[in-house]
């Protein structure tokens, strides 16, 4: 299903209103952004630390935009973070700075404590004072949402989903910091009443991901014509959310959620990583990159991520907030024919802003990476997560 036209709502949503954004350079977080630069009257204010994984050119709009600000402070600086929210006075925060990818957190997890987790206490512990300085009426009005991930909740066997009451169960150090970052959000709540809300959501895709995630891997490998690397046997499954779409659904729980509760956002599209790959070897008129003899030509590499071999998982679905579903079916050969799939090709692959970076894994800079700690193959171990996965039985 399309998602809902909400341009109809620009003039008065967020109209006025001080939004600011941790984590807008990196991927959802720079869809979040333009989201809120294109289709409310919100003004912006970007806080990223531009680790590896960001990059403001995600968001072209933002150039010169008269509602944008942008800000490059480590959410766990609290001096910096105190400066902004005395001179923003924001009306809301979205939290979409962290650390997230599971191969990363396995290697060198301190990062992952550092920022998920102490950079989540700063940012409540400044929220917190700005929230309390406020009048009576801009308290109420006055949220902090905390975006996270379904992978907290661990995971499941063949059949079932998670829903907001499912219990958590992380499985790497990854899933565990943002499992701790969102029990410090509801703790705050609770204890101290700050207005939070709090969503988990499935695997995103689209335009500017980032090189090492797999729709953006396999069209890089094409483009190169390298064999297409899948991880394992590529029967692991995942439910596929438009990042686009994750945006809007973020937004309007911002706006219509009910404080304290937990919204859970899915694409109701679960596809194997096999299936994901196939899709793109099948585009119709795209023989310049994936040529005929190389379509089904996968390496496949056999093998699970230490602490990660039996891990399993399910979709996640957005909760009824009195508005559409804001979800479309996940990647297949249809949707890389349309407008918008033309545009994933080029932003995610030789067209990313991240594909021209020397330090970029799957970068034409990058063919010579170090041999990976663990031993794995430097060309395929960040191809997929299992961390947020489960297997198919089907071929």
């Amino acid at each position: 299903m399309s998602a809902p036209d909400l341009s109809s709502e620009t003039a008065v949503r967020f109209s006025g209103a001080t939004v600011l954004v941790t984590g807008g350079a990196g991927f959802i977080g720079s869809a979040v952004v333009r989201h809120l630069l294109d289709d409310t009257g919100a003004f912006v204010v970007n806080v990223d630390k531009l680790t590896y994984a960001a990059n403001p050119n995600s968001i072209p709009q933002a150039k010169s935009h008269p509602r944008y600000a942008f800000e490059q402070v480590d959410i766990c600086n609290a001096g910096a973070l105190r400066r902004l929210f005395d001179q923003y006075a924001p009306a809301a925060v979205m939290n979409l700075a962290a650390e997230s990818h599971v191969d990363r957190s396995i290697d060198g997890p301190d990062e992952f404590i550092q920022t998920n987790i102490c950079g989540t206490f700063t940012l409540l512990q400044e929220a917190l004072r700005h929230w309390r300085g406020l009048d009576a009426a801009r308290q109420r009005a006055f949220r902090l949402l905390h975006v996270s991930t379904d992978e907290v909740f661990g995971s499941l066997g063949e059949a079932g989903a998670f829903t907001e009451t499912t219990s958590y169960a992380p499985n790497s150090p990854y899933s565990a910091s943002k499992a701790a970052s969102d029990h410090l959000v509801r703790a705050w709540r609770e204890t101290y009443g700050l207005p939070t809300l709090i969503t988990n959501c499935s695997n995103n895709y689209g335009p500017y991901h980032f090189p090492e995630k797999l729709i953006p891997h396999m069209i890089i490998k094409g483009l190169a014509e390298h064999p297409l690397p899948v991880y394992g046997d590529g029967l692991n499954v995942r439910d596929w959310l438009y990042v686009e779409d994750h945006a809007r659904a973020l937004t309007l729980v911002l706006e219509r959620g009910r404080v304290g509760e937990t919204y859970n956002i899915g694409g109701r599209s679960e596809r194997t990583n096999k299936a994901v790959v196939a899709a793109i070897c099948d585009l119709p008129g795209r023989p310049r990159f994936l040529l005929p003899w190389r379509r089904r030509q996968y390496r496949l590499q056999l093998g699970s991520r230490r602490g990660l071999f039996h891990v399993r998982s399910h979709p996640v679905f957005l909760r009824s907030l009195s508005a559409p579903p804001l979800c479309r079916p996940g990647p297949s050969a249809a949707d890389f024919q349309s407008d918008d799939g033309d545009k994933q090709l080029q932003r995610s692959g030789a067209g990313s802003p991240f594909h021209q970076r020397r330090d970029c894994p799957g970068s034409h800079h990058h063919r010579h990476p170090q041999p990976h700690p663990s031993g794995r193959h430097p060309d395929w171990h960040r191809a997929g997560r299992t961390g947020c996965s489960r297997r198919s039985t089907q071929p």
